[in-house]
């Protein structure tokens, strides 16, 4: 029964794809940057999580003579998306709104509002929502993981699991459908269940492991709160960029945070290249980046790091639950792929999907003290020198192929984005190591994980 129940899910969601997709449709991105309002390119680094996956990537590693590939193992990040928040589509149209009603909107800030509002109607009660885009991204990857990777496939079996949010369960749908048109006789099983959310999304409240420290440590209740408004206030020139739009600066002020319209109208311009009305998908906006200099946007993206390091890097004043909670993806990477491995022969498949989020790669990185993702730092204004977001694109992916010879012996690459990545093991060539020098290297970092969940357990 639960796995009629899961299929059916996996059907529901493919019918719910905005429209049919042709099997050659590319993911291709333009080539002129949008511009800020002194005119100079918007860098990825503003973009940060919002930064979309690259529409080139190396071709595939060779593998040592003798070696053929039997198994992948993949976390995939959901792709393109709306904003998080249906409040933040609200909150910048209600502000922007009472002002050209009040006659308190400038010539620029006139633009912003005839712009936003006539976009408005098509973004609301879209938050967290898949996009088209978003879509695409995942059929391409799904396409060059089984164009590059046809031998892996030969078995037939894949599976496939999913946090259960649209987002994430609607990237696993466009994958499986892109596999499906590359091989019709795949056998795919995919499911979007609490059960599996506890390696899927670490962070989430299905993990068992997750307390009370974990649920407060989120938003404007956690310990570190009140230290990163006041970093925000400090470092956002708000009262600039309210001047360039209110004929008056305060005038927000006495009916909002401006510091917040300001960071939303700024996650709503990232946002757009991930949405239909965005130039990637065709559309014509490229976000309202006109309203901000480059500075400005880099001291806005500098707020959104800022964030992320401390909920999921190693930031000095905590005790380190935010990335020790990725324990539970790392062992799954490991012990499923011993798992599958070892009953090749008996049905095990030969591709294993997951489909999550951002801040579980990003933790998990750190866990595992990858360079960019494993440095100690308490002082604010050095979190974007030590971590950059920016790295965990849309439909960000970590595929780990393995190979295995005649004589059995198993070797493996990790790839971050399509791309090779070095470990800090030795190597068999190039970027290809063994399996066994892996598990020594990183089980303990598994352990690590569990000692720290351990002994802060009880924090409250």
């Amino acid at each position: 029964m639960r796995k009629v129940l899961v299929i059916s899910l996996l059907a529901c969601v493919l019918l719910a794809s905005c429209r049919p997709v042709s099997k050659e449709q590319d993911y291709v991105l333009p080539t002129a940057k949008a511009l800020s309002l002194d005119s100079l390119e918007v860098d990825d680094f503003v973009y940060g999580i919002f930064t979309l996956y690259p529409d080139k990537v190396s071709k595939p590693s060779l593998p040592p003579k003798g070696y053929k590939p039997v198994y992948i193992s993949h976390y995939g990040r959901h792709g393109c998306r709306y904003v998080l928040r249906d409040s933040q589509y609200n909150f910048v149209y209600d502000v922007l709104t009472r002002a050209y009603n009040d006659g308190m909107l400038t010539p620029l800030g006139t633009k912003v509002y005839e712009e936003y509002s006539s976009l408005y109607p098509s973004l609301a009660n879209r938050a967290e929502d898949l996009s088209p885009l978003g879509q695409l991204q995942h059929r391409t990857i799904a396409r060059r993981m089984y164009g590059n990777y046809k031998e892996v496939f030969r078995s037939g079996k894949v599976v496939a699991y999913s946090t259960n949010l649209q987002r994430t369960m609607m990237s696993m749908a466009s994958f499986c459908e892109a596999l499906k048109l590359c091989d019709p006789s795949l056998d795919i099983y995919s499911e979007a269940s609490r059960p599996e959310m506890y390696y899927l999304n670490p962070h989430s409240p299905q993990n068992p492991k997750v307390n009370a420290y974990d649920q407060r440590y989120r938003g404007e209740k956690s310990p570190w709160w009140e230290e990163f408004d006041a970093y925000c206030q400090k470092n956002i020139p708000w009262r600039a960029i309210a001047g360039r739009l209110f004929t008056k600066e305060d005038y927000i002020a006495s009916f909002c945070k401006p510091v917040n319209f300001v960071r939303d109208l700024f996650y709503i311009s990232i946002d757009m290249q991930c949405v239909p009305q965005g130039r990637p998908s065709g559309g014509d906006c490229d976000g309202f980046f006109y309203a901000f200099t480059l500075d400005e946007l880099h001291a806005l993206a500098e707020c959104d790091n800022y964030l992320y390091y401390i909920a999921k890097g190693r930031y000095a004043k905590v005790p380190g639950r935010g990335w020790a909670l990725s324990e539970s993806l790392l062992n799954d990477f490991i012990v499923k792929a011993d798992q599958d491995l070892f009953d090749a022969e008996k049905g095990a498949p030969c591709v294993r999907l997951r489909f999550g989020h951002d801040g579980c790669m990003m933790a998990m990185f750190a866990l595992m003290g990858l360079p960019g993702w494993d440095a100690v730092e308490s002082g604010p204004s050095k979190f974007k020198d030590i971590w950059r977001i920016e790295g965990i694109t849309m439909a960000s992916n970590i595929q780990m192929v393995f190979y295995k010879n005649s004589k059995g012996e198993v070797i493996f690459k990790m790839m971050f984005n399509e791309e090779d990545m070095e470990l800090p093991l030795e190597s068999v060539q190039g970027r290809f190591y063994r399996w066994e020098d892996f598990k020594t290297r990183y089980i303990p970092c598994v352990e690590q994980g569990r000692e720290i969940l351990e002994k802060t357990a009880d924090l409250k």
